[in-house]
């Protein structure tokens, strides 16, 4: 699991509690397994409210993306949509699994 954010308040907040619910020990029907966190990075929001590009770029190119092929995508609605317009744009590896939260 991969966490891209933006650098707004609830956005982060979010990230927070799910990174506490999510790394650890966890018991269901399959038996025990481990959450963690591969990789997560934070986009940064310019002053004029739109997503950085250069941010973005730089948040996915240091994804590994052999073992942590879901991406928990953690921005407000108009930001969401630009994030995934640069990772497509990118040419990033298409069975990347999106989760998104806005």
């Amino acid at each position: 699991m991969s966490i891209i954010s933006t650098d707004r308040p609830f956005p982060k907040a979010l990230e927070t509690e799910f990174r506490r619910l999510w790394v650890g020990e966890h018991n269901d029907a399959s038996g025990a397994w481990e959450g963690s966190v591969a990789y997560s990075h934070t986009v940064i929001i310019d002053a004029d409210g739109t997503v950085n590009a250069d941010s973005v770029s730089q948040g996915l190119d240091g994804m590994p993306t052999g073992d942590s092929r879901v991406v928990f995508l953690n921005a407000h609605n108009q930001h969401g949509y630009p994030i995934l317009k640069i990772a497509q744009e990118m040419n990033f590896p298409p069975d990347t699994i999106w989760i998104g939260a806005w």
